[in-house]
């Protein structure tokens, strides 16, 4: 049991000294920024790939990428949500939320105490089932009781924003499965300069 605590007790001190704290590293990402996905982390990249070798079909260069990024428009629509949900809880519009935000800001809050070392954007994974889950309630209440009037124009509308969120991963999904993309089509998926 010693050798278990001294094991425990030096990486503990490792990843919270003076050590880490100077370090830097290219995909380092700050907690205030993630769930927005302002830095997903590069997880593999093999560059200049020649048309005609591996699948590229030229006539430009390839690229084959693995991003840690999330489903865009999912992970921002729960961020917002997130907002909503809290604004909610806390006027006491709807004590509902109070469950999904305080079990998602516990598994997000407390990293910005280490913010002063580097941390990634891969830490918050934690997070999208709490904000996923408020979405989902907002969602069920911009639908509205099944009776309603207008339940019907409001189901085609979160149907589409399901749809467009489907369609969102699916463009996503050669950079998150490491497949070979000409140079230009992986750039058009590096919605923000940050991403890069």
């Amino acid at each position: 049991m010693a050798s278990l605590a001294w094991y425990h007790q030096q990486m503990y001190g490792f990843h919270t000294g003076d050590f880490i704290r100077s370090q830097t590293h290219a995909y380092e990402a700050h907690p205030a920024g993630w769930l927005l996905m302002v830095r997903p982390i590069g997880i593999d990249a093999v560059n200049d790939i020649k048309p005609g070798t591996g699948g590229c079909p030229g006539p430009d260069n390839c690229l084959q990428v693995i991003s840690g990024l999330g489903t865009p428009l999912l992970w921002w629509a729960a961020a917002l949500a997130l907002l909503v949900g809290i604004v909610w809880w806390v006027t006491g519009r709807d004590s509902r939320y109070a469950l999904p935000i305080v079990a998602g800001m516990s598994t997000y809050l407390t990293w910005f105490p280490s913010a002063d070392r580097p941390l990634f954007f891969f830490y918050a994974i934690t997070i999208i089932p709490f904000t996923t889950i408020i979405l989902a309630m907002l969602l069920g209440q911009f639908l509205g009781p099944p009776d309603w009037p207008k339940r019907k124009r409001r189901a085609w509308m979160v149907g589409s924003y399901i749809a467009l969120v489907a369609a969102n991963f699916a463009f996503i999904y050669p950079i998150l499965t490491d497949q070979i993309l000409p140079r230009s089509h992986w750039l058009a998926r590096m919605w923000l300069s940050t991403w890069i």
